[in-house]
């Protein structure tokens, strides 16, 4: 402690022995291979072939995915995001297909969001050659945001939450495929949400589905209330909710990521009117595909 040299024979420094001990021990961590780390993704842009803003995107396979976004473009590749097909739904260009659900090359659904008549479900089962309408929403205080399946014919879509009357607690409303996905009909009664309560109508991530009967909401922007996930396990006709630990209110809440896509890998481009830098470094653009 004062300086001095530890005479020979005299019981060695403690202070010494522990750092020595500890240098020992770091030598021997240190000793150990380093665990390889995965390489980053390479990220391609592709060409979409559209100005729109795209929004949604699946992808059923490596070859084979579906986009969808604004002015009602459906876009479909069927070679790995080489070539990009235009699959629009015919008329209503000023709707904007956050939410596309692709089943095979030939089945997908898309969803439009907005308040009332906005919110549709459209589908297909050539292709996208040719679209019938599942569902138009007619409730003036809905909008809908999510839709997920378990498989072609059954899934569930979901909408902010409204109040049914003036004195009535809110709910979510649920609307499930009837008649192999023919139509849709309304979950009687929806579950129990909070004033204000909602979802995210960004790429479907606010939904999710898994295994025959698995199902579950993600929520949030209640103020004063946490974000909350909603689960079904019986394809949507009762659901138990339950809060979850992160930031919560106004403007935050639960979306999730596409853990099945599987393959082809689609990132969608900025917001309207942003460019947004991906993790690279590279700004997307309107109309941008990046796999």
């Amino acid at each position: 402690m004062n300086g001095t040299r530890a005479r020979a024979g005299s019981p060695p420094d403690r202070r010494r022995t522990l750092l020595r001990s500890g240098f020992c021990k770091l030598r021997g961590v240190a000793a150990f291979p380093k665990k390889a780390r995965a390489p980053a993704p390479a990220l391609i842009p592709q060409q979409s072939g559209t100005e729109a803003l795209l929004i949604g995107t699946d992808a059923v396979s490596a070859q084979v995915a579906w986009a969808s976004g604004t002015g009602g473009t459906v876009l479909r590749t069927t070679d790995g995001g080489q070539t990009w097909q235009q699959r629009s739904v015919p008329g209503p260009d000023s709707l904007q297909f956050r939410d596309v659900e692709a089943m095979s090359a030939r089945v997908a659904y898309v969803l439009s969001i907005g308040t009332g008549a906005a919110s549709r479900i459209y589908k297909t089962t050539d292709g996208g050659a040719s679209w019938s309408l599942q569902f138009r929403n007619e409730d003036t205080q809905a909008f809908f945001d999510c839709m997920a399946l378990w498989n072609d014919e059954a899934g569930f879509a979901f909408s902010d939450a409204i109040s049914p009357a003036p004195d009535a607690a809110p709910r979510f409303p649920v609307i499930t495929p009837e008649s192999g996905g023919e139509a849709w009909t309304p979950v009687e009664p929806g579950p129990r949400a909070f004033a204000g309560e909602g979802s995210f109508a960004a790429s479907g991530t606010c939904a999710a589905t898994r295994g025959d009967s698995l199902g579950w909401i993600g929520s949030g922007n209640a103020a004063g209330r946490a974000a909350r996930v909603l689960r079904t396990a019986d394809r949507g006709r009762t659901w138990r909710a339950a809060p979850v630990p992160i930031d919560s209110g106004e403007g935050a809440g639960v979306t999730h990521g596409r853990p099945r896509l599987r393959g082809t890998r689609l990132r969608r481009g900025p917001r309207a009117g942003n460019a947004r830098a991906d993790p690279r470094g590279r700004r997307a653009r309107r109309g941008q595909l990046l796999a």
